[in-house]
């Protein structure tokens, strides 16, 4: 069982939380003048506490169990400002749909251990889109402008639309730089200008920003057949059972190649999740386009909800196993899923 740090750095949940928590962070100064945050969820400083016991030296397979507090501003009325979640983060082990199948059960059977026994339920996973896009005939910066765009909302639909694009002369002026380069020319602009930065853009997304806008004519020369895949694929949804068929079915009416594991590794799970956990997946709908709100998830995404109608999930969970890499520059590399529930939202509470 672990309780670990309350406040954070403000630049980690900052840069690694999407649109939506973002404004929604309980963000402050401290006595040293560094902008500073409380934990929005506890994945993150769990994540941060493991990067800090394997470069100590732990390795294998570790879990972290919790029920601790987090802090997000309301989404709406009535919504707490400070919540229970009750949890755990897996590290080290195997992956697999095997084990993202044990980690949704364990939500299911708590769920229903609480009195609800049935419950309507969003999948999704960000691989799928990715395997996509490196299939497609496109430049690496191209690739990589896409995959920065699906995390958020509207991002593929504003990229893929060339009257949209924005133009801007700092743009302009940073096109084909370096992306250390263009971030220093950012840092002198506001040290210069005694400036500091309002809102939650940090000035990392800042500099990705405007290379992107500066690359936008490359990025928008995409050819028509790519289009129509990237299309089909960002608004695909069904029922877990016919996912991996339909998604295969667009790759054949491509031509892509050397996509089909993402596509087995998807039927596997979704067949494991329904022996698991049936009267959670009985109204189950997969999406290509359903993602977390904290972009540090990289695979498989889950959200339970008491029906259809509700607004705020009960459980979630899914599969992060690049944010250890991340958080450690490279020091420390181990998969990681990690699953909570929020007592509040389940009877006889919620």
């Amino acid at each position: 069982m672990v309780d670990p740090s309350i406040v954070l750095p403000a630049n980690l949940p900052l840069e690694l939380s999407g649109e939506v928590v973002r404004a929604r962070l309980c963000v402050f100064t401290d006595h040293q003048n560094r902008d500073m945050a409380l934990r929005p969820d506890l994945t993150l400083p769990v994540a941060l506490d493991e990067v800090e016991a394997r470069r100590a030296g732990a390795e294998g397979i570790r879990v972290a169990q919790y029920a601790a507090r987090a802090f997000r501003m309301p989404a709406s009325v009535g919504d707490p400002i400070e919540f229970v979640q009750i949890g755990c983060e897996r590290f080290g082990d195997e992956g697999g749909p095997a084990v993202d199948a044990d980690t949704f059960a364990l939500v299911a059977e708590e769920a229903a251990a609480a009195g609800l026994k049935t419950a309507h339920t969003r999948l999704g996973d960000l691989g799928v889109f990715q395997a996509f896009v490196d299939a497609l005939d496109l430049s690496v910066a191209t690739k990589a402008a896409l995959k920065r765009a699906f995390r958020e909302v509207g991002g593929i639909g504003a990229l893929l639309d060339r009257e949209t694009l924005p133009s801007s002369g700092m743009a302009k002026r940073l096109k084909g730089m370096d992306r250390g380069d263009a971030r220093q020319i950012v840092d002198d602009m506001i040290e210069v200008g005694g400036l500091s930065l309002v809102g939650t853009r940090t000035a990392d997304e800042i500099v990705e920003r405007l290379l992107e806008t500066a690359n936008a004519g490359d990025i928008a020369d995409i050819s028509e057949e790519a289009r129509t895949v990237l299309e089909a694929v960002r608004h695909f949804e069904a029922t877990p059972a016919e996912a991996a068929d339909g998604l295969a079915k667009i790759a054949r009416q491509a031509g892509l190649e050397g996509i089909d594991h993402a596509f087995h590794a998807l039927e596997n799970r979704h067949s494991r999740l329904a022996s698991s956990a049936k009267a959670y997946m009985d109204s189950a709908v997969f999406s290509i386009s359903f993602g977390r709100r904290f972009t540090y998830y990289d695979g498989f995404l889950f959200e339970m909800f008491k029906d259809a109608a509700a607004k705020m999930p009960f459980g979630a969970g899914g599969r992060y196993d690049q944010l250890l890499h991340r958080l450690s520059n490279g020091d420390v590399d181990a998969t990681a899923i990690g699953a909570v529930i929020r007592p509040d939202r389940l009877p006889p509470y919620g």
